[in-house]
C-alpha cells in the first residue's frame, strides 16, 4: 500500500505542477491565418499573455498621458514595453516554425510582406510616447536579421489601423488568475481518490 500511496502523491504533485506551469504558445485567429498574440510568457517570476491589437495608443492604453497608463495591472510597475522582448525572444527561438520569423505578415495588423513593427509603450518622453519596438524581417526577402532595436517616440494618436506594417502589443498578467485545466483537475481528483482508497485499505487491516 505504501507503493500505491507514493504513486498517488506523485499524481497529485504532477497535477499541481500542471496547474501552475504555463507553456508558451502562440495564439491564432479562427482560420489560422494570423498570429494574434501569445500565452505563457514568463518574466520576473510572473506569467503573461500578449495580444496584438490595432488602434491608437490613447484608445488602447488608457489615455497615454501618465506613466501609470503603461504599467501592466498587478505587476507593481512592469510596463508593456519592457515585456516586448519576452515575446520577441519567444517566437524567434523557433517555438513555432510557421511563426513570424519567416512570415512577418502573419502578425495580426501587419500587412507588410517584408517586415513588421510591433510597438509596446513604456513611458512618456519629451518627444511623445516612448515605445519599445520589435522589428521582424522576412528572412527570405530581406537582408538582415530579426532585431530588437532601440526605442522610438510616437504620438498618442498614432493609429496602427491606418499604418502599414505596424501593430501594438498589450500584455496581461495571468499567473494570478490561472484557471486549472480539465486535465490537471482530473489528475488531481485521481490522486485524491487513490489516497482515500489507500487509507481505507489500511484501516480495514
Amino acid at each position: 500500500m505504501n507503493i500505491l500511496k507514493s504513486l498517488m502523491i506523485g499524481v497529485c504533485l504532477s497535477a499541481f505542477a500542471q496547474m501552475s506551469y504555463a507553456i508558451p504558445m502562440l495564439t491564432w485567429n479562427g482560420d489560422m491565418t494570423k498570429v494574434t498574440g501569445a500565452t505563457g510568457l514568463e518574466s520576473g517570476g510572473m506569467t503573461f499573455s500578449m495580444e496584438l491589437v490595432e488602434g491608437s495608443c490613447v484608445s488602447l492604453f488608457g489615455g497615454c498621458n501618465v506613466n501609470s497608463d503603461f504599467v501592466v495591472a498587478g505587476t507593481g510597475g512592469v510596463t508593456h514595453g519592457s515585456l516586448l522582448d519576452e515575446f520577441f525572444d519567444f517566437f524567434i527561438a523557433g517555438v513555432d516554425a510557421s511563426s513570424l520569423d519567416s512570415a512577418p505578415d502573419l502578425a495580426l495588423g501587419c500587412t507588410a510582406f517584408n517586415n513588421c513593427f510591433i510597438w509596446s509603450p513604456d513611458s512618456l518622453d519629451p518627444g511623445g510616447i516612448d515605445v519599445n519596438v520589435a522589428t521582424i524581417y522576412n528572412w527570405v526577402d530581406s537582408i538582415g536579421t530579426d532585431s530588437f532595436p532601440a526605442d522610438q517616440d510616437i504620438g498618442v494618436t498614432w493609429d496602427t489601423t491606418i499604418l502599414i506594417g505596424a501593430v501594438y502589443a498589450q500584455f496581461t498578467r495571468t499567473d494570478a488568475t490561472d484557471v486549472p485545466t480539465p486535465g490537471s483537475l482530473a489528475l488531481l481528483a485521481l490522486g485524491i481518490v487513490g489516497l482515500r482508497l489507500g487509507r481505507k485499505g489500511k484501516a480495514a487491516k
